[in-house]
């Protein structure tokens, strides 16, 4: 379910309609996409802050949920290393973070826990015209992602994160 953002709505994280959330996606076995900033980045229009404590939090307290960080999660690896029921998506890669964050990314998480994730409708090039959107972020990602490891970033992860089959296998 999601993407999901209590602090935009100014939920806290301990709130009771929230937590009934989270016990639900645990009880039906849905993952949980979260809105995540990254506490160093720019300012942009509708820019909300969303402390990377609360999403390590939110996941130690509730490990039977899988939690799916956009955006990259804020690069919340830098506060250690992810919990087993987290991952991250590359969502929106060119207007946060640009490609550099790719190889970062890996090593700090591991391909097996990157999703791949665009932000569809959201323009990600748009100081580079011709890029396109989703042609020049997948060619991003094939060239940065070890040849071994991108099938599982373009989806098989995603189809393990979401019904706990292998890519080959149908949901």
């Amino acid at each position: 379910m999601g993407e999901l953002s209590p602090h935009s709505q100014d939920v806290a994280v301990d709130d009771p309609k929230w937590r009934a959330v989270l016990a639900l996606a645990e009880e039906l076995g849905l993952p949980v996409n979260l809105h995540v900033t990254e506490p160093e980045g720019g300012s942009y229009p509708g820019r909300v802050e969303t402390p990377l404590v609360d999403f390590r939090a939110m996941a130690a307290e509730w490990s039977g949920v899988k939690f799916i960080l956009a955006h990259w999660g804020g690069r919340v690896w830098r506060g250690g290393a992810l919990p087993e029921n987290v991952w991250v998506d590359t969502a929106a890669t060119p207007l946060l973070y640009g490609s550099p964050i790719w190889d970062e990314g890996l090593a700090a998480c591991g391909s097996g826990k990157i999703l791949w994730g665009t932000d569809y409708p959201l323009e990600l090039y748009p100081k580079e015209p011709g890029k396109g959107t989703f042609a020049g972020l997948l060619a991003e990602a094939r060239a940065r992602v070890p040849e071994g490891d991108v099938d599982g970033v373009l989806g098989g992860n995603a189809a393990r994160v979401l019904c706990g089959k292998s890519a080959s296998e149908a949901c």
